[in-house]
């Protein structure tokens, strides 16, 4: 079912509800804009799950999400498929090596969300969590391997996308999306609520 966007967002509006409730913007260095051309007026597709970051299927659980709701929303292309999967598998890895830990002392604090977002002509993957540490992409040129504590995954994720940004979630947590146009995998758009169709 499609659901209304609310209005776009700049750095002091507020985005549309995601999963893990109302999100602000934030500003690191390396975030992508949300674009201008998804107006109130768009409709979009949305999928979603929470996974339990501390069982060790947790990015599978995701991977999986990714090819059903690609093949359910008629997106299943080989290009598109594998880039979704291997960012969602790293953006969760991220959250698991990086941000499972007691935040609020909650059962929440281990919680990820992994969503996928079709409008017409492109598709948002989001994974977030409950800790606040913003992830930090390296410099443009920087050297890959003399990073030695990680930061690789995330140069993949930029590589593979359209798209890298993050948002503020409003209990203090962070969602990481990556944007990806239906056009360069050969889609073309479709009808309202995301959906694509064909070839371009």
């Amino acid at each position: 079912m499609a659901v209304p966007v609310m209005p776009r967002s700049n750095i002091d509006q507020s985005l549309p509800v995601c999963l893990v409730g109302q999100q602000r913007s934030h500003e690191p260095a390396w975030r992508d804009l949300w674009p201008d051309r998804l107006t109130p007026q768009a409709l979009y597709r949305g999928a979603f799950l929470r996974v339990d970051g501390e069982r060790p299927e947790a990015a599978h659980h995701a991977r999986v999400l990714v090819v059903a709701t690609l093949a359910d929303w008629g997106l299943l292309r080989a290009g598109l498929q594998a880039d979704a999967q291997v960012c969602v598998s790293e953006l969760v890895g991220n959250v698991v090596r990086h941000a499972l830990r007691p935040v609020h002392g909650s059962a929440d604090d281990r919680l990820v969300s992994v969503g996928l977002r079709c409008w017409p002509t492109e598709l948002f993957l989001e994974v977030g969590d409950h800790d606040p540490r913003m992830p930090c992409l390296p410099a443009p040129g920087a050297a890959v391997p003399a990073m030695a504590d990680g930061g690789r995954g995330l140069v993949m994720v930029k590589a593979l996308a359209d798209g890298l940004f993050c948002k503020r979630a409003d209990h203090g947590g962070k969602v990481v999306y990556c944007r990806f146009a239906l056009a360069r995998f050969g889609l073309r758009s479709g009808a309202a609520g995301g959906a694509a169709c064909g070839s371009a």
